[in-house]
Formats: structure tokens, C-alpha cells, sequence
């Protein structure tokens, strides 16, 4: 996962970024959780993950607060 130009001055910056699609759903999965608690666990203790996972944690947090902002 990339993040190219990762700017929230640019308007479309989430077409900028490369991640393969249902890989942090897989990995929590693979644990017996939901999306939502892996993301907890995850950025709860960032020392234990990997590089890559506490990213595409950071990232859900990202996409899913803004989702929630734009339907409220």
C-alpha cells in the first residue's frame, strides 16, 4: 500500500492509494474478528503488527470516519 501524494488538499487522494482490497478483512478473519475489533487491537498495540497492518488499520479508521461524516 502506497500513499501517493497523501494530501487533504487533494480532493481525490484516495485514487491515488494502491492496496489490495479485503486484505485487512482477511486478517481479521484469520484472528476470529470483525474488521472493527482487529482495527481496535491493532492500533491499541502497533508495536505488535506490522508496518502494513497498522497502516491499513489507520486506513479503515480513515475511510470509515468518513463515511460516517458524510451520512450524518
Amino acid at each position: 500500500m502506497d500513499l501517493v501524494d497523501f494530501s487533504m488538499a487533494n480532493n481525490k487522494w484516495i485514487q491515488n492509494i494502491k492496496m489490495k482490497k479485503g486484505a485487512f478483512t482477511k486478517q481479521a478473519a484469520k484472528v476470529g474478528k470483525t474488521p472493527a475489533q482487529f482495527q481496535q487491537t491493532v492500533l491499541a498495540n502497533t508495536s505488535r503488527y506490522s508496518p502494513t497492518t497498522v497502516k491499513r488499520a489507520r486506513l479503515r479508521k480513515t475511510l470509515v470516519s468518513n463515511k460516517v461524516r458524510r451520512t450524518a
